[in-house]
Protein backbone atom coordinates (compact mmCIF):
# COMPACT_ATOMS: atom_id res chain seq x y z
CA UNK A 1 0.00 0.00 0.00
CA UNK A 2 1.42 3.35 -1.03
CA UNK A 3 1.05 6.72 0.68
CA UNK A 4 -1.80 7.82 -1.55
CA UNK A 5 -3.96 4.80 -0.74
CA UNK A 6 -3.26 5.27 2.95
CA UNK A 7 -4.28 8.91 2.70
CA UNK A 8 -7.54 7.95 0.96
CA UNK A 9 -8.45 5.46 3.68
CA UNK A 10 -7.64 7.94 6.43
CA UNK A 11 -9.72 10.64 4.79
CA UNK A 12 -12.61 8.22 4.31
CA UNK A 13 -12.49 7.15 7.95
CA UNK A 14 -12.31 10.75 9.19
CA UNK A 15 -15.25 11.76 7.02
CA UNK A 16 -17.32 8.81 8.25
CA UNK A 17 -16.50 9.58 11.87
CA UNK A 18 -17.65 13.16 11.39
CA UNK A 19 -20.82 12.03 9.63
CA UNK A 20 -21.71 9.60 12.42
CA UNK A 21 -21.04 12.08 15.20
CA UNK A 22 -23.18 14.92 13.84
CA UNK A 23 -26.99 14.52 13.96
CA UNK A 24 -27.42 16.39 10.68
CA UNK A 25 -26.50 15.00 7.29
CA UNK A 26 -23.36 16.12 5.54
CA UNK A 27 -23.37 18.95 3.04
CA UNK A 28 -23.44 18.43 -0.69
CA UNK A 29 -19.68 18.79 -1.20
CA UNK A 30 -18.91 16.39 1.66
CA UNK A 31 -21.41 13.86 0.34
CA UNK A 32 -19.91 14.05 -3.12
CA UNK A 33 -16.43 13.58 -1.68
CA UNK A 34 -17.67 10.67 0.44
CA UNK A 35 -19.21 9.03 -2.63
CA UNK A 36 -15.93 9.35 -4.55
CA UNK A 37 -13.90 7.93 -1.67
CA UNK A 38 -16.43 5.10 -1.36
CA UNK A 39 -16.01 4.22 -5.04
CA UNK A 40 -12.23 4.29 -4.74
CA UNK A 41 -12.35 2.18 -1.59
CA UNK A 42 -14.70 -0.37 -3.18
CA UNK A 43 -12.47 -0.67 -6.22
CA UNK A 44 -9.40 -1.03 -4.01
CA UNK A 45 -11.22 -3.70 -1.97
CA UNK A 46 -12.02 -5.65 -5.12
CA UNK A 47 -8.36 -5.52 -6.15
CA UNK A 48 -7.20 -6.76 -2.74
CA UNK A 49 -9.70 -9.62 -2.73
CA UNK A 50 -8.55 -10.71 -6.18
CA UNK A 51 -4.96 -11.13 -4.95
CA UNK A 52 -4.00 -14.32 -3.19
CA UNK A 53 -1.38 -12.81 -0.90
CA UNK A 54 -3.37 -9.88 0.44
CA UNK A 55 -3.23 -8.84 4.06
CA UNK A 56 -6.44 -10.12 5.77
CA UNK A 57 -6.40 -7.28 8.27
CA UNK A 58 -6.20 -4.70 5.48
CA UNK A 59 -9.10 -6.38 3.66
CA UNK A 60 -11.27 -6.42 6.81
CA UNK A 61 -10.43 -2.81 7.63
CA UNK A 62 -11.25 -1.56 4.13
CA UNK A 63 -14.40 -3.69 4.01
CA UNK A 64 -15.60 -2.12 7.26
CA UNK A 65 -15.02 1.37 5.83
CA UNK A 66 -16.96 0.51 2.66
CA UNK A 67 -19.86 -0.91 4.70
CA UNK A 68 -20.04 2.26 6.80
CA UNK A 69 -19.92 4.47 3.71
CA UNK A 70 -22.58 2.42 1.94
CA UNK A 71 -24.85 2.62 4.98
CA UNK A 72 -24.48 6.38 5.14
CA UNK A 73 -24.99 6.92 1.39
CA UNK A 74 -27.64 4.35 0.47
CA UNK A 75 -29.60 3.41 3.60
CA UNK A 76 -32.23 5.91 4.72
CA UNK A 77 -32.09 6.74 8.44
CA UNK A 78 -34.87 5.34 10.55
CA UNK A 79 -37.35 7.85 11.83
CA UNK A 80 -40.37 7.46 14.00
CA UNK A 81 -43.30 7.94 11.63
CA UNK A 82 -46.72 8.95 12.78
CA UNK A 83 -50.02 9.16 10.94
CA UNK A 84 -50.61 12.72 12.06
CA UNK A 85 -47.23 13.89 10.80
CA UNK A 86 -47.88 12.26 7.42
CA UNK A 87 -51.23 13.98 6.85
CA UNK A 88 -50.29 17.31 8.45
CA UNK A 89 -46.68 17.75 7.30
CA UNK A 90 -45.33 15.29 4.76
CA UNK A 91 -48.33 14.93 2.45
CA UNK A 92 -48.99 18.71 2.19
CA UNK A 93 -45.28 19.28 1.56
CA UNK A 94 -45.35 16.71 -1.26
CA UNK A 95 -48.39 18.37 -2.81
CA UNK A 96 -46.72 21.77 -2.59
CA UNK A 97 -43.52 20.46 -4.17
CA UNK A 98 -45.43 19.02 -7.16
CA UNK A 99 -47.92 21.86 -7.55
CA UNK A 100 -46.66 22.83 -11.01
CA UNK A 101 -46.91 19.29 -12.33
CA UNK A 102 -50.42 18.97 -10.88
CA UNK A 103 -51.36 22.20 -12.62
CA UNK A 104 -49.93 20.86 -15.89
CA UNK A 105 -51.94 17.63 -15.56
CA UNK A 106 -55.12 19.59 -14.81
CA UNK A 107 -54.56 21.87 -17.81
CA UNK A 108 -54.02 18.88 -20.09
CA UNK A 109 -57.23 17.25 -18.85
CA UNK A 110 -59.17 20.51 -19.25
CA UNK A 111 -57.80 20.88 -22.77
CA UNK A 112 -58.98 17.34 -23.50
CA UNK A 113 -62.44 18.19 -22.17
CA UNK A 114 -62.72 21.29 -24.35
CA UNK A 115 -61.43 19.36 -27.36
CA UNK A 116 -63.92 16.54 -26.78
CA UNK A 117 -66.91 18.88 -26.44
CA UNK A 118 -65.88 20.89 -29.51
CA UNK A 119 -65.20 17.79 -31.61
CA UNK A 120 -68.52 16.13 -30.79
CA UNK A 121 -70.44 19.37 -31.30
CA UNK A 122 -69.06 19.72 -34.83
CA UNK A 123 -69.24 16.02 -35.68
CA UNK A 124 -71.63 13.92 -33.53
CA UNK A 125 -70.29 10.73 -35.14
CA UNK A 126 -67.01 11.28 -33.27
CA UNK A 127 -68.88 10.60 -30.02
CA UNK A 128 -68.28 6.87 -30.38
CA UNK A 129 -64.54 7.44 -30.68
CA UNK A 130 -64.43 9.65 -27.60
CA UNK A 131 -66.49 7.33 -25.39
CA UNK A 132 -65.33 3.68 -25.55
CA UNK A 133 -67.91 0.93 -25.84
CA UNK A 134 -66.82 -0.75 -22.61
CA UNK A 135 -67.63 2.43 -20.73
CA UNK A 136 -71.10 2.92 -22.20
CA UNK A 137 -72.85 0.71 -24.80
CA UNK A 138 -73.15 2.34 -28.26
CA UNK A 139 -76.92 1.70 -28.59
CA UNK A 140 -77.70 3.36 -25.26
CA UNK A 141 -75.27 6.16 -26.12
CA UNK A 142 -77.13 6.83 -29.36
CA UNK A 143 -80.38 7.06 -27.43
CA UNK A 144 -78.91 9.66 -25.08
CA UNK A 145 -77.77 11.73 -28.04
CA UNK A 146 -81.02 11.66 -30.00
CA UNK A 147 -83.68 11.59 -27.28
CA UNK A 148 -84.19 14.21 -24.60
CA UNK A 149 -86.59 11.85 -22.82
CA UNK A 150 -83.86 9.26 -22.40
CA UNK A 151 -81.52 11.89 -21.03
CA UNK A 152 -84.15 12.96 -18.51
CA UNK A 153 -84.77 9.32 -17.61
CA UNK A 154 -81.00 8.85 -17.15
CA UNK A 155 -80.87 11.70 -14.62
CA UNK A 156 -84.18 10.87 -12.89
CA UNK A 157 -84.01 9.65 -9.31
CA UNK A 158 -84.81 5.96 -9.14
CA UNK A 159 -84.85 3.25 -6.57
CA UNK A 160 -81.88 1.05 -7.43
CA UNK A 161 -81.09 -2.24 -5.75
CA UNK A 162 -78.25 -2.18 -3.30
CA UNK A 163 -76.36 -4.86 -5.21
CA UNK A 164 -76.47 -2.82 -8.43
CA UNK A 165 -75.19 0.25 -6.59
CA UNK A 166 -72.35 -1.80 -5.15
CA UNK A 167 -71.40 -3.14 -8.57
CA UNK A 168 -71.52 0.34 -10.10
CA UNK A 169 -69.40 1.92 -7.36
CA UNK A 170 -66.91 -0.97 -7.46
CA UNK A 171 -66.58 -0.66 -11.24
CA UNK A 172 -65.90 3.08 -10.91
CA UNK A 173 -63.32 2.44 -8.20
CA UNK A 174 -61.55 -0.25 -10.23
CA UNK A 175 -61.60 1.90 -13.38
CA UNK A 176 -60.18 4.96 -11.65
CA UNK A 177 -57.53 2.83 -9.94
CA UNK A 178 -56.45 1.31 -13.25
CA UNK A 179 -56.28 4.69 -14.93
CA UNK A 180 -54.34 6.21 -12.04
CA UNK A 181 -51.80 3.40 -11.82
CA UNK A 182 -51.35 3.36 -15.59
CA UNK A 183 -50.84 7.14 -15.64
CA UNK A 184 -48.22 6.84 -12.92
CA UNK A 185 -46.36 3.81 -14.28
CA UNK A 186 -46.23 5.10 -17.86
CA UNK A 187 -44.32 8.15 -16.65
CA UNK A 188 -41.12 6.14 -17.03
CA UNK A 189 -41.51 6.56 -20.82
CA UNK A 190 -40.62 10.27 -20.69
CA UNK A 191 -44.13 11.12 -19.43
CA UNK A 192 -45.71 11.11 -22.91
CA UNK A 193 -48.16 8.21 -22.26
CA UNK A 194 -49.15 9.91 -19.02
CA UNK A 195 -50.10 13.12 -20.81
CA UNK A 196 -51.92 11.21 -23.58
CA UNK A 197 -53.95 9.24 -21.03
CA UNK A 198 -54.72 12.42 -19.12
CA UNK A 199 -55.87 14.13 -22.32
CA UNK A 200 -58.07 11.17 -23.30
CA UNK A 201 -59.85 11.20 -19.93
CA UNK A 202 -60.68 14.84 -20.50
CA UNK A 203 -61.84 13.96 -24.02
CA UNK A 204 -64.33 11.42 -22.67
CA UNK A 205 -65.58 13.82 -20.01
CA UNK A 206 -66.06 16.61 -22.57
CA UNK A 207 -68.13 14.31 -24.79
CA UNK A 208 -70.44 13.40 -21.89
CA UNK A 209 -70.79 17.07 -20.95
CA UNK A 210 -71.84 17.93 -24.50
CA UNK A 211 -74.61 15.29 -24.44
CA UNK A 212 -76.37 16.80 -21.42
CA UNK A 213 -75.44 20.47 -21.94
CA UNK A 214 -78.17 20.90 -24.58
CA UNK A 215 -81.00 20.50 -22.08
CA UNK A 216 -82.31 22.87 -19.47
CA UNK A 217 -81.62 20.28 -16.80
CA UNK A 218 -77.86 20.56 -17.23
CA UNK A 219 -77.39 21.60 -13.54
CA UNK A 220 -78.91 18.24 -12.60
CA UNK A 221 -76.27 16.52 -14.71
CA UNK A 222 -73.49 18.33 -12.85
CA UNK A 223 -75.12 17.45 -9.54
CA UNK A 224 -75.04 13.80 -10.62
CA UNK A 225 -71.47 13.96 -12.00
CA UNK A 226 -69.48 15.99 -9.47
CA UNK A 227 -69.84 13.76 -6.35
CA UNK A 228 -67.89 10.93 -7.95
CA UNK A 229 -66.00 12.93 -10.62
CA UNK A 230 -64.19 15.20 -8.17
CA UNK A 231 -62.39 12.44 -6.23
CA UNK A 232 -61.88 10.33 -9.36
CA UNK A 233 -60.48 13.12 -11.53
CA UNK A 234 -58.41 14.46 -8.65
CA UNK A 235 -56.89 11.02 -8.18
CA UNK A 236 -56.07 10.83 -11.89
CA UNK A 237 -54.47 14.28 -11.77
CA UNK A 238 -52.35 13.34 -8.74
CA UNK A 239 -51.28 10.07 -10.35
CA UNK A 240 -50.45 11.92 -13.57
CA UNK A 241 -48.34 14.36 -11.58
CA UNK A 242 -46.58 11.39 -9.99
CA UNK A 243 -45.91 9.98 -13.46
CA UNK A 244 -44.40 13.30 -14.52
CA UNK A 245 -42.21 13.28 -11.41
CA UNK A 246 -41.07 9.80 -12.41
CA UNK A 247 -40.32 11.03 -15.93
CA UNK A 248 -38.29 13.91 -14.49
CA UNK A 249 -36.35 11.49 -12.31
CA UNK A 250 -35.56 9.26 -15.29
CA UNK A 251 -34.34 12.28 -17.23
CA UNK A 252 -32.07 13.36 -14.38
CA UNK A 253 -30.72 9.83 -14.00
CA UNK A 254 -29.89 9.60 -17.69
CA UNK A 255 -28.31 13.05 -17.61
CA UNK A 256 -26.06 12.06 -14.71
CA UNK A 257 -24.61 9.24 -16.78
CA UNK A 258 -23.10 11.73 -19.21
CA UNK A 259 -19.83 13.52 -18.46
CA UNK A 260 -20.24 17.03 -17.08
CA UNK A 261 -20.27 19.61 -19.83
CA UNK A 262 -18.42 22.21 -17.81
CA UNK A 263 -15.40 19.92 -17.57
CA UNK A 264 -15.15 19.60 -21.33
CA UNK A 265 -14.40 15.87 -21.21
CA UNK A 266 -15.19 13.13 -23.66
CA UNK A 267 -16.95 9.98 -22.49
CA UNK A 268 -13.71 7.98 -22.82
CA UNK A 269 -11.71 10.43 -20.69
CA UNK A 270 -14.57 10.61 -18.18
CA UNK A 271 -14.54 6.82 -17.73
CA UNK A 272 -10.76 6.61 -17.60
CA UNK A 273 -10.58 9.39 -15.02
CA UNK A 274 -12.14 7.06 -12.48
CA UNK A 275 -9.90 4.13 -13.40
CA UNK A 276 -6.66 6.12 -13.47
CA UNK A 277 -6.44 6.04 -9.68
CA UNK A 278 -6.46 2.23 -9.74
CA UNK A 279 -4.33 1.28 -12.73
CA UNK A 280 -2.01 4.30 -12.57
CA UNK A 281 -2.66 5.52 -16.08
CA UNK A 282 -0.38 8.30 -17.32
CA UNK A 283 -1.92 11.73 -17.89
CA UNK A 284 -3.58 12.41 -21.28
CA UNK A 285 -0.62 14.51 -22.49
CA UNK A 286 1.89 11.74 -21.94
CA UNK A 287 -0.46 9.20 -23.55
CA UNK A 288 -0.75 11.42 -26.58
CA UNK A 289 3.04 11.88 -26.66
CA UNK A 290 3.69 8.16 -26.45
CA UNK A 291 1.09 7.49 -29.14
CA UNK A 292 2.71 10.05 -31.42
CA UNK A 293 6.11 8.49 -30.79
CA UNK A 294 4.71 5.05 -31.42
CA UNK A 295 3.20 5.90 -34.80
CA UNK A 296 5.92 8.33 -35.94
CA UNK A 297 7.78 7.00 -39.03
CA UNK A 298 11.31 5.90 -38.27
CA UNK A 299 14.13 8.01 -39.59
CA UNK A 300 16.53 6.49 -42.11
CA UNK A 301 19.72 5.50 -40.33
CA UNK A 302 23.06 6.29 -41.99
CA UNK A 303 24.73 3.39 -43.78
CA UNK A 304 27.17 1.45 -41.66
CA UNK A 305 30.79 1.30 -42.85
CA UNK A 306 33.12 -1.57 -42.50
CA UNK A 307 36.14 -1.51 -40.16
CA UNK A 308 38.61 -1.26 -43.10
CA UNK A 309 36.85 1.79 -44.44
CA UNK A 310 36.89 3.39 -40.99
CA UNK A 311 40.66 2.65 -40.64
CA UNK A 312 41.50 4.16 -44.01
CA UNK A 313 39.48 7.27 -43.18
CA UNK A 314 41.33 7.62 -39.87
CA UNK A 315 44.72 7.24 -41.53
CA UNK A 316 43.79 9.86 -44.14
CA UNK A 317 42.89 12.33 -41.37
CA UNK A 318 46.21 11.72 -39.64
CA UNK A 319 48.15 12.29 -42.85
CA UNK A 320 49.47 8.78 -43.07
Amino acid sequence: MNARETRIEEELEALLDRAERTPRRLGFDDLRRLARLYRLGSARLAVLRSRRRSDPEAVRYLNALCVRAYTHLQVAPRRARSTGRFFLVEFPATLAATARLQMLAAIVMLAGGLAGATLVAENPAALYACIPARMYPPDLLEGLVTSAAQRADFLAHKQVAFGLKSVFSASLFVHNTQVGLLAFASGILAGLPTLILDFYNGLTLGAFVWIFSRDRAWPLFWAWLLPHAIPGLLAVILCSAGGLVLAKGVKVALHDQRPPRERGMTLRDYVLSGARDLVRLPPPQSRAFSASQRFRPARASPPRRSRSAQSSATCGMCGG
